[in-house]
């Protein structure tokens, strides 16, 4: 028996058990206002790509709840940072133009200095 939708974050199995989705997606646009391109940078994957000019991506990323992208600018790049256990692709016009399928690896907590 499929699982019953109570909300969009809860569900019950057939026995009535509740199912938590511990996941959750982000999206994000990075538009290039410049007369140049610029490069987005996915990291820690290192794939990079150009956004032309005028042109708007966006990167949809998924992974563990409780975490977030992170996002840096320099001149003419923007590198977009997943975190632990994240996936993330980028689409231009509903056409996927990369997918980091390998999740992002699990860091180890800083000890005490």
């Amino acid at each position: 028996m499929e699982p019953q939708i109570q909300s969009p974050l809860r569900a019950t199995d057939s026995l009535g058990r509740q199912i938590v989705d511990e996941n959750h997606t982000q999206h994000l646009r990075v538009s290039n206002d410049y007369l140049e391109p610029i490069t987005l940078c996915l990291e820690p994957w290192a794939d990079e790509i150009l956004i032309p000019s005028k042109a708007s991506f966006e990167i949809v990323a998924e992974g563990p709840d409780g975490d977030h992208l992170e996002v840096t600018y320099e001149e003419r790049r923007v590198s977009v940072y997943g975190w632990s256990g994240s996936t993330l692709s980028v689409f231009h016009d509903g056409e996927r133009l990369i997918e980091c399928a390998i999740p992002v690896p699990l860091t180890p907590p800083l000890r005490g200095r």
